[in-house]
């Protein structure tokens, strides 16, 4: 409907309806609304050109360079075309003499926004609660040391950034004079990623490390979801004598590009790296070899996990030992299999447990549940062991899988007529990392010393060495209960809340 039609469609509607007295003053007031949708829809266009402006992060391209419809130095805006109710010569029909005018009234005066100065260059500082993504956002300091042409025209770049403050650094974690994780361990800038073309805009992060653990680590990442051109990033650190690598995936998809200065970021198209496997290929002055997966994964090397991964709280102090500890030791480790090996019938193991309650349940609800495939794949290895006495143990172990690993978990041993048998909680703590909980619920099995450094359960230890319980009513402050550990600290008094009365309608 055009505005001239509006007092037509109200002349018509009369015989209906009861006619108002001023059908200006109608009218009028219906400018006044489209006035006001006016201007709210320009404040709204203004936010969002502006929000495209700063946005930065998977934005595709909004015009064609070579769109038909915009000469050079035309502004790429779309343009309305308002009906006025005119013939093809463009003439506006007569308007009666006594007929009100449509004239818009002004549009209300708005707010002057407050001008906000330029930001600081340099990195920003961000509040705790913005979280890492938010420093991407932040204005930073980049430098180009890295950028290749595709053969689809994709231009790819790679930013470094300054060394991250201490609100970022994982190091700050750890107070000097302790023990501190090797320079290797962490990432300490930012590696930001650019790729930019015909049809795709594009960034994404990962971590540049200023000192790498081996002569190659490769991190993968995705990029071009927004524009439908997915692709597969594998950004590339490597040590001088690196000269070039080359990254085949399981679907046959591969790159090949030469590393300068330490960096190469290899691009195929595809989506959702992280369900897919890889093979790098690295070359040097010695000839070319191929990484796997698994082996690029330094998160499993015992090397890196010696150097990176806090030492866990320890077993608990050797007591007197078996007659041939050597002996018993490798007896535990074949009861400890033994536990794990579906293929072996529960009657033929009966004893390996000191009580199987639930636990058949649980086994059922793990391999037929939605991690069942994986789970299949798990295997558990004793760590480190040792004798409290002569029959007992404490051992500490790992479960491996193909989808991820899970270090530091304990477990005990007790000789019973003459063999090793695990506790019920062993199994079921274990059961429950992919959706098979005991019933009977049972508490996993910890050290002293993990409660040393953690506190007891429901509690922590804060940076005095105070423990710390957190089991109070909602909007109570924190108790700090400093009683030795394994007591429990008396419960807060709790002030019983008044029934609430509603008034009626």
């Amino acid at each position: 409907m055009n505005e001239n039609e509006l007092p037509e469609r109200l002349r018509a509607a009369a015989d209906d309806v009861v006619a108002h007295s001023d059908l200006a003053e109608v009218e009028l007031g219906a400018g006044r609304v489209r006035s006001r949708r006016r201007v709210a829809t320009g404040v709204v266009a203004a936010m969002l050109v502006a929000g495209a402006g700063g946005a930065g992060f998977g934005i595709g391209r909004s015009v064609s360079d070579d769109d038909p419809t915009l000469a050079a130095g035309d502004d790429p805006v779309a343009t309305t075309t308002i009906d006025d109710g005119g013939d093809a010569s463009g003439d506006v029909p007569a308007r009666d003499a006594d007929e009100p005018s449509d004239t818009l009234p002004p549009p209300p005066d708005l707010a002057v926004l407050p001008t906000l100065p330029p930001p600081e260059p340099g990195l920003t500082e961000l509040a705790a609660d913005d979280g890492a993504l938010g420093r991407y956002y932040a204005p930073v300091e980049l430098e180009l040391i890295y950028e290749r042409q595709l053969d689809t025209g994709i231009r790819v770049r790679a930013q470094r950034g300054e060394p991250w403050s201490d609100s970022f650094d994982p190091y700050s974690e750890w107070p000097a004079g302790e023990w501190r994780p090797a320079d290797f361990c962490y990432g300490n800038r930012e590696l930001r990623i650019t790729l930019d073309g015909p049809d795709v805009v594009d960034v994404t992060h990962g971590a540049y490390y200023d000192q790498l653990f081996g002569d190659v680590q490769a991190e993968i990442m995705m990029a071009g979801w927004a524009d439908g051109q997915q692709m597969r990033i594998v950004a590339v650190q490597a040590g001088p004598a690196v000269t070039e690598v080359a990254v085949v995936w399981d679907d046959d998809a591969n790159d090949r590009a030469a590393v300068v200065d330490g960096i190469a970021v290899l691009v195929v198209a595809g989506s959702d790296p992280w369900a897919s496997s890889y093979t790098l290929e690295v070359t040097d002055a010695d000839g070319t070899r191929s990484l796997d997966q698994n082996e690029l994964d330094r998160f499993n090397d015992q090397e890196w996990r010696a150097a990176c991964e806090e030492p866990p709280p320890a077993l608990p102090d050797a007591g007197e030992q078996p007659v041939d500890a050597a002996a018993e030791r490798a007896a535990i480790e074949e009861r400890f299999s033994l536990l794990w090996d579906l293929d072996v019938p529960r009657e033929e193991k009966q004893d390996v447990l000191d009580d199987w309650t639930g636990v058949d349940e649980a086994l059922a609800a793990v391999t037929e549940g939605d991690f069942g495939d994986i789970a299949l794949t798990a295997t558990q290895t004793i760590e480190e062991l040792v004798f409290v006495g002569p029959t007992e143990a404490w051992f500490r172990y790992s479960v491996v899988t193909e989808l991820t690993n899970f270090h530091d978990r304990y477990g005990t041993a007790t000789l019973v007529d003459g063999v090793w048998q695990f506790p019920r909680a062993l199994i079921c703590q274990d059961l429950s990392l992919a959706g098979g909980g005991c019933d009977p619920w049972v508490d996993q099995i910890f050290p002293p010393s993990w409660y040393e450094r953690y506190g007891e359960p429901g509690c922590w230890i804060d940076e005095s060495g105070a423990q710390i319980c957190a089991d109070v009513p909602v909007g109570e402050a924190d108790v700090v209960f400093e009683g030795p550990l394994g007591t429990v600290p008396p419960p807060p008094t709790l002030v019983p809340i008044p029934a609430t009365t509603v008034p009626g309608p």
